[in-house]
């Protein structure tokens, strides 16, 4: 592909393109701007990166990225003249897998703080304190936002333990072969792993007779190319989450009848409304109540009430209905997100049923 430049008044100039000095740049560009690629996974997300980011035996991640909601991204750099190209899904793989099994949730935020201060872009490198500048705006001082970032941490934490990543390879020429293999895996399986090719193109922008010829006398256009974002098959991504679901829940050490009592509700919800998987955890939409979920069932029996988005005198609705249900109403005090991590809540799943029945006969939230 080739650019041109035009400016009022003056010839239009061609750019071709230019080839990177070595992956480092590349891999610099990304960390620097992760929004360049990132944003194809989700918009209006900010993110945080570390670049050469380790690992205990695999060696170092080019970029590793969290978003605002948590997710994690294992971004891996090469350029199309290095030999070891063709082992890059292998490598990304690799990386995850290293995360996963090498890291306990705590030494992952440790090392994560480790790098923040490496990086030097932090006076304060508590992770805390680096997501709540980044993530949260116009910080509340009622305790809001701690909340909110405890939770993105919870998810972090949830996102390593259960391996939940997001894999992509940045190169400056993604072949044909490369792209079916990608868009198989993705379609076919629960990895999300994709390329960019990233176009590079480098404009002088100073008079062509400045004997200057310095980095910061030229304009960097890079262009992307995705490869791989394909639309997984839901059907397929739905059954492998509910397997997943009731393969941990049979093996959290539940009674029977708690294994049936939630087996009664995921059939109730699966009727009643619209179910949304987590890590090892489902949530449900409601219409006639909320367009929120107002619960998460997770898979060792502890359920989190969040019935935070509603107005207050929702609020009071809400738990007026599971009033009758016990260990799940002693929690309901106050406002915001409560945990019950007790899976005796589980044994009350016709009361609990029943208060879902109450709420969606009244009037919609």
């Amino acid at each position: 592909m080739v650019i041109i430049i035009s400016r009022k008044g003056q010839m239009a100039e061609r750019i071709d393109k230019s080839d990177f000095v070595d992956e480092k740049e590349l891999e610099d560009f990304i960390n620097e701007h992760p929004g360049s690629i990132l944003t194809e996974f989700k918009e209006n997300v900010r993110f945080l990166t570390l670049n050469q980011f380790p690992t205990k035996v695999t060696g170092a991640i080019d970029v590793l990225g969290i978003d605002s909601d948590g997710d994690i991204y294992i971004v891996e750099t090469k350029l199309i003249k290095n030999n070891d190209r063709r082992d890059v899904i292998a490598q990304a793989l690799d990386y995850a897998a290293a995360l996963m099994y090498e890291y306990s949730d705590l030494e992952f935020v440790e090392t994560l703080e480790e790098q923040l201060a490496r990086s030097k872009r932090y006076t304060d490198c508590k992770l805390e304190s680096v997501l709540s500048a980044l993530f949260v705006d116009n910080m509340p001082s009622n305790g809001e936002a701690d909340n909110r970032i405890l939770g993105l941490i919870r998810r972090i934490k949830n996102n390593i333990q259960n391996g939940n990543f997001k894999m992509i390879v940045v190169m400056d020429k993604v072949d044909d072969r490369l792209k079916d293999i990608l868009s198989f895996i993705n379609q076919k399986s629960k990895f999300t792993i994709c390329a960019f090719d990233m176009a590079y193109y480098k404009y002088k922008t100073t008079s062509t007779t400045d004997v200057n010829d310095n980095e910061e006398n030229y304009l960097k256009i890079m262009v992307p190319n995705s490869y791989g974002l394909v639309k997984k098959d839901a059907d397929l991504v739905d059954k492998l989450e509910e397997n997943d679901f009731f393969e941990s829940l049979n093996n959290a050490g539940l009674s029977k009848e708690q294994l049936d009592g939630l087996h009664k509700i995921f059939d109730y919800c699966v009727k009643s409304g619209d179910i949304r998987w987590g890590t090892r955890s489902f949530s449900v939409i409601l219409p006639a109540l909320s367009d929120k979920s107002l619960f998460n069932i997770y898979s060792n029996g502890t359920i989190q009430m969040a019935y935070g988005n509603l107005h207050p005198h929702e609020q009071v609705i809400f738990k007026n209905a599971f009033a009758n249900v016990p260990k799940i109403s002693e929690i309901l005090g106050g406002k915001g997100y409560k945990m019950c991590m007790d899976p005796a809540w589980i044994l009350s799943s016709d009361e609990f049923i029943k208060a879902l029945e109450e709420l969606q006969n009244r009037p919609a939230y």
